[in-house]
This record gives structure tokens, sequence and C-alpha cells, in this order.
């Protein structure tokens, strides 16, 4: 039952957040979960359940067309998604003709799909010293290998960059290490955008890069195996009220933080933003308005952002777990115009959650994301309305809070929420 229940959590998830989503990425997020029903062995996706319960994510799914505002997509998502569950039940019963005819209509026609290789040439091997991101690594990857593969490969290869630009563009892949790909695994099943089997399929490309790449001399170390879930739900959880304590108190002691990073940390406490839009920030995206300063959230620039629910203004709230608007302003006036005030090397993402797993635990259950989880669990002890608190995190559904909101609210409101919450 939990894998049904975590089914029907990730296909509304996915739905609900992508309303500008066109309809090939539809497809290609239909396309996975079609192929994981088909081709898995049932008890990894069903836990061997009753095939009855396979009408309740059905009757989930009419529950989103009743009450939720959708786009045209959305509904013919949801229709889609509709077949696949009534295909895999025939499945479930020996009859696989329904989804594998699914499986095909959602796969791009070789003559009418035009995707183009991504223009990017491949250069002379940098030095050991220089830093090779996953995402250029990725190019030189296409580069070489997209002349021998399908446009439907080379579509899914596309999409999966896109998808990771959130989580390891910037990651520097001579120094990457086992865990910075684990980190990953988590961070893509806490999204709640995917299912295990799409999470599988993207570590897998990952992996296939990965391995060109140490073939090819471009890095030394595969760390990428060995990875792939099997049934095994995501154990993130939110902070406990001594570890945030445990917390504050080391951002002023460890001697590993740079000051950088302690205002990232600061930052993202007081504001439950999420690293990749943290490490996105730059000076001119600290503004103040009404005597109010806060983060400007947004997708100009091409800073990549998880969706358009994700674009918002959170407030600063002055002494809040110490800190300090004054001391972080004369900090600011002294970084760079233009560029990323909190990302100083391409391992900032992964020193952040080093932090983290240094005061906390080591065990994967808490990570830099679960400040987003604490604020979330606070906020619901202090009785806040759920369309406050999704307005401040930037969820585009309810669901990931703890209900459906309502529109954007106000900096002004965003403030006092914030006071109530943090205070």
């Amino acid at each position: 039952m939990k894998h049904q229940e975590f089914y029907n959590s990730a296909v509304r998830t996915f739905i609900v957040n992508n309303p500008e989503a066109c309809w090939d990425e539809m497809k290609e997020y239909l396309r996975d979960l079609a192929e994981s029903l088909l081709m898995d062995k049932p008890d990894e996706f069903w836990d061997g359940v009753e095939i009855s319960t396979i009408d309740d994510s059905r009757e989930a799914l009419m529950d989103l067309v009743a009450t939720a505002g959708l786009s045209l997509n959305q509904h013919k998502a949801i229709i889609k998604a509709q077949e696949i569950l009534k295909a895999t039940k025939e499945r479930l019963c020996g009859n696989a003709g329904p989804l594998l005819a699914l499986v095909e209509e959602f796969s791009p026609a070789e003559s009418l799909r035009l995707v183009e290789p991504l223009p990017i040439t491949v250069s002379q091997e940098a030095s050991p010293a220089t830093v090779l991101t996953f995402d250029e690594l990725y190019g030189k990857f296409l580069a070489e290998n997209s002349i021998n593969m399908k446009k439907s490969t080379i579509s899914d290869h596309n999409t999966i960059r896109r998808r990771l630009s959130e989580y390891i563009a910037h990651l520097n892949m001579r120094t990457y290490t086992r865990e910075d790909i684990t980190e990953l695994r988590a961070d893509l099943i806490e999204s709640g955008n995917y299912v295990y089997a799409s999470v599988n399929k993207i570590l897998q490309k990952v992996s296939s890069v990965v391995n060109w790449a140490v073939n090819s001399g471009l890095i030394q170390n595969d760390y990428t195996k060995g990875l792939k879930l099997r049934g095994v739900r995501n154990n993130r959880r939110a902070f406990t009220d001594p570890e945030m304590s445990t917390l504050i108190t080391a951002l002023t002691t460890d001697k590993n933080l740079t000051l950088s990073q302690q205002w990232a940390i600061r930052v993202g406490m007081i504001t439950g933003a999420r690293i990749g839009e943290l490490l996105q920030l730059t000076k001119a995206d600290i503004q103040e308005q009404d005597g109010i300063t806060f983060i400007d959230i947004h997708d100009n620039n091409a800073k990549g952002l998880k969706n358009k629910a994700s674009i918002r203004k959170v407030p600063l709230t002055d002494g809040a777990y110490g800190f300090s608007l004054d001391k972080f302003r004369a900090w600011l006036e002294r970084q760079r115009d233009g560029e990323d005030i909190f990302r100083e090397h391409s391992r900032t993402y992964s020193d952040l959650n080093a932090f983290i797993k240094r005061h906390t635990t080591s065990t994967g259950e808490v990570s830099f994301h679960s400040l987003r989880h604490y604020m979330a669990t606070r906020a619901r002890a202090r009785g806040v309305t759920e369309a406050d608190v999704g307005g401040i995190l930037g969820h585009a559904s309810g669901e990931i809070t703890f209900g459906l909101y309502g529109s954007a609210v106000s900096t002004q409101r965003s403030s006092e929420v914030l006071k109530a919450i943090l205070l």
C-alpha cells in the first residue's frame, strides 16, 4: 500500500506543480510511469496488495479534476494517467497489451520528434586543477555521442539534463564524492516529483555520463554505481528543536565554514528557501520595499527554478535564530555586483550539507532541505494558515506543505507570518 500512496503523491505533485509544462513534457513523464509499471516486478511498485486498490489511485486523480483549477495539458495528463492505471490493472491480471500500447503511444515518433543535439563541442581536456561541472560534462557527452543516438534518446537526455540543473549542474566532477550522488538521489525522492522508477532512470543517465567521462579520461572516479532504488522509502525528516539549537550554535564555532556559507545557512534558516534558490542569489536579489528587506527569488537571467510557484519574495526576519539584518547588509555591501553571493565554488552545495551532517546525523535523515521541513512543521504548530506558509515556501501544491492553499501572499503579510513562525 505504501507504494500506491507514493504513486498517488508523485503523479498529483508533478501534474499540479507544472501548470506551464507543454504536452511533450507531460508525455515524457507519463511514459516513465508507464514503462516502470510495465517492466518492473509488481512487488517493486505495488507491494502485492489487492489490485482493486488501483481504483483508489484513479479516484484520487478524479478528485484532483473535481477540485483543482487545471490547464488543458494537465487535464490531458490526468486522463492518460487514469488510462495507465487501468492498463496496469490488466497487466496484473496477465495482459500487458494495453500498457505496452500506452508506452508506444507516449514514445516520440522518429520522423516527427525534432530534437537537436545541444550545440556544444568537445574541447581539449582541461588540466586536473580546473573545474569541470556536471552540466559541462553532460554537454561533452552529448556532443560526442548524440550522433549514434535516436532522437528520442537525445530528447530523454536533454530532459534529464534540465531536471538535474536544479541539483548538480555546478558540481565539480573532478572533485565530487559518492556522498554528492547519494545526496542527489535523496533530493530527487524528496522533491515529490518522481516515482522511484523515474529516480532510477535519472540516476542511470547520470551513471552513463560519468562512466563515459572516466573512460574518456576527463575525470578519475565513478561513484554512481549501486544506487538503484528497490522499494526503499525516503526517510528524510524535519530537524528537531534541539538539532536546530545545535546548528545555530555551530554557525559561530565551526571552523570549516566560510563567512559566505554562514550567511547562506542563516538565510536558509529564516526563509525556508531551497538550497538551489539560495545559491543563485546575487547582490541585486536582496531588495527592500516599504521598510521590509527580502530575497527576490525569480527566474530571470537564465536562473533555474523548480516551477512557476517558486517565484516569490521572502522577507528576512531580524533577530530570528541570531540573524542580524544590519550585519548581513554590511557583509552584502562588500560582495561583487552580478556574482552569486553564496556560491564560492562548485562544492558549496556539498559543503552546506556537510555542515548539517557534522552537527546532526550522517544517517541521511536530515539535510539542508530539512530547514524547509522544520519551517513547515513549526508553522503548523503555531497555527499558521496553509495559504501563508505555502506562499513563503513556494509550493505549487498544498499537499507538499499540509493541504491546499490559495493565491500568493504579499511581502507585508509574509513578513508578519514569518515573525509569528520564527520569533
